[in-house]
């Protein structure tokens, strides 16, 4: 039976979701954040482009995302209900055919999901960047075709961190079976949240997510999504309700669809109703992909009668380097970066990332595999302007 002892692959059960009925200008902003992190930005140093136009809507706030607002981050921007997923292989054969999360094959020509427009940007500007170290026990219980049971235990280590300590735990547990997915996890400061996906045909998904958080400062959220997956294009809808100092309700209602017109081009839209703000956002995005090597993305938002735009490039220049810059503008910011990925041909599937930005933060990652069962992470960010820099280390050690 497999084993796996990570460092590295772990997220705080962090908030998501702003309160419903209290207000601030530091909450607001995040929620503006979150619309244009929603379109495709990838980096957190875009924070406060629009935000002050939201910030002076009064009493009430929610979590404004135009993108999936399925997994729970913390303010790493991980997904701590994806942590027992294992370390991607850097050297996954590109020419397979994509695959949903039950395994089922996916239309070549069908555009994936509307938050996803820009996926070939993400998946080289979109670094894992950590401070100290972190820590995680992955042990299968059952492991088998028909049903997967595991469990995982996590500790994180550094100064970049939730509570007042210097350190966090969680516990997490996951069981699939079949056409069903069921995951939750508890933290140390008490916080739950769990996720239920079923697959209801071979098309369709619907999944269900909640968090509950007894301190008070975080607002409890409940989450209801259906995915539809056709042979050229995709609809998704999502239904948020949120509960904060006793009061709650419906926060936000989004719908998105995706259409794949050429081989080459794809064009879509997304609406999200914000009950308490009395606004319903529009976006509109559109990805071009020239050839097998180079996809350009675009989305437009349409947040308070303002025009938010966001634009990506991602090109491979052969089987190892590859290439992406993303655009961001806002109410009253340009944002922009570049960066690289490289993948090296070698027994230790090696890889390196870097990204630099208009905010003058400079990033890098490496991994590799020092031996068949230990692979080993190295993660480094420098802010020139504040003269200020993050270092982490990361280490997977298992026996499969």
């Amino acid at each position: 039976m497999m084993r796996r002892l990570a460092v590295g692959v772990v997220s705080s059960l962090g908030a998501t979701s702003g309160k419903f009925l209290t207000t601030n200008k530091k909450t607001l902003a995040k929620a503006g954040e979150r619309v244009l992190k929603g379109l495709g930005a990838v980096a957190a140093s875009a924070v406060g482009v629009g935000c002050s136009g939201l910030a002076g809507l009064g009493s009430g706030s929610t979590t404004v995302c135009l993108a999936e607002a399925v997994p729970l981050q913390g303010e790493d921007g991980y997904d701590s209900m994806n942590a027992l997923k294992t370390q991607e292989d850097p050297k996954k054969n590109q020419d397979e055919d994509e695959k949903d999360e039950f395994g089922n094959s996916i239309s070549k020509f069908n555009p994936g999901k509307f938050e996803n427009v820009s996926k070939e940007a993400k998946e080289v500007l979109a670094l894992d960047i950590t401070d100290g170290a972190r820590l995680m026990g992955q042990f299968p219980i059952i492991q088998s075709q028909q049903k997967i049971l595991m469990h995982s235990h996590t500790i994180w280590m550094g100064t970049n961190f939730l509570g007042p300590e210097k350190g966090f735990y969680e516990f997490q547990a996951m069981l699939q079976a079949g056409k069903f997915v069921m995951t939750g996890g508890m933290d140390s400061m008490w916080r739950l949240q769990g996720r239920v996906v079923k697959m209801m045909a071979k098309s369709m998904v619907i999944r269900a997510q909640f968090q509950l958080c007894p301190d008070g400062k975080t607002p409890d959220d409940l989450r209801l999504r259906a995915d539809y997956t056709g042979s050229d294009f995709s609809i998704n809808g999502e239904l948020m309700a949120g509960m904060a100092n006793g009061s709650g309700g419906i926060e936000q209602f989004s719908g998105s669809y995706l259409k794949t017109l050429t081989p080459q081009f794809a064009i879509g839209a997304q609406m999200t109703i914000l009950p308490a703000y009395l606004m319903a956002p529009l976006a509109i995005a559109a990805r071009y992909k020239e050839n097998e090597n180079e996809t350009w993305s675009m989305t437009l938002a349409n947040v308070q009668n303002k025009l938010n735009m966001n634009l990506s490039y991602a090109r491979k220049v052969d089987d190892n380097y590859t290439l992406a810059t993303e655009t961001l503008i806002g109410f009253q910011k340009v944002w922009s970066c570049v960066g690289l990925k490289y993948d090296f041909k070698n027994d230790f599937k090696s890889r390196y990332a870097a990204l630099f930005d208009t905010d003058l933060n400079t990033s890098m990652t490496f991994s590799e595999e020092m031996l068949p069962a230990i692979r080993a992470g190295y993660c480094a960010q420098y802010q020139h302007k504040k003269n200020e820099y993050t270092f982490g280390m990361s280490l997977m050690v298992g026996d499969g």
